[in-house]
């Protein structure tokens, strides 16, 4: 987590021009200064959800996130069962294990998302990742078919 937001600080591109950062700094302090200020700092999440609802793509990727992400975790929770119980994992090992999955996503999220984005185009990571995240599932499923190949050879 470290290295990640060392990377991050140092390395990465501000995706914010000069102008929309300033006007949003300069949006912040007028809230803590108004009387309103509390009311709006605790309402202003629940309006900036309203992006998801700004078109129909967005209410699908928001959708389809949610229910993606919902898989993963169920993924993740069987995958810890299954390395205990089938390769005889330890919490060390288990914690590798995600150590492992952490740095590759700081990797692919700060090395290669921002040149496929701009070569692809926003709208076709998004699919791009939806298909690998069905091809992992699928993977899952077919995992009982091949243990089950393995047993009878």
């Amino acid at each position: 987590m470290t290295f990640g937001l060392v990377y991050a600080i140092y390395f990465l591109d501000e995706t914010l021009s000069e102008e929309t950062s300033q006007a949003n700094i300069a949006r912040q302090q007028s809230l803590f200064e108004s009387r309103q200020g509390v009311g709006e700092v605790i309402l202003r999440p629940v309006r900036e959800l309203s992006i998801l609802n700004r078109d129909s793509f967005f209410r699908k990727v928001a959708f389809l996130a949610f229910f993606s992400g919902l898989a993963l975790s169920g993924d993740r929770g069987l995958l810890i069962y299954y390395l205990q119980d089938r390769l005889s994992f330890g919490n060390k090992d288990i914690a590798i294990v995600f150590l492992i999955a952490g740095l590759l996503g700081i990797v692919v999220q700060g090395c290669l998302l921002n040149p496929l984005t701009r070569n692809i185009g926003e709208k076709n990571i998004v699919v791009l990742s939806f298909i690998f995240g069905a091809v992992h599932n699928v993977m899952y499923g077919l995992g009982k078919y091949h243990q089950i190949f393995v047993d009878r050879h």
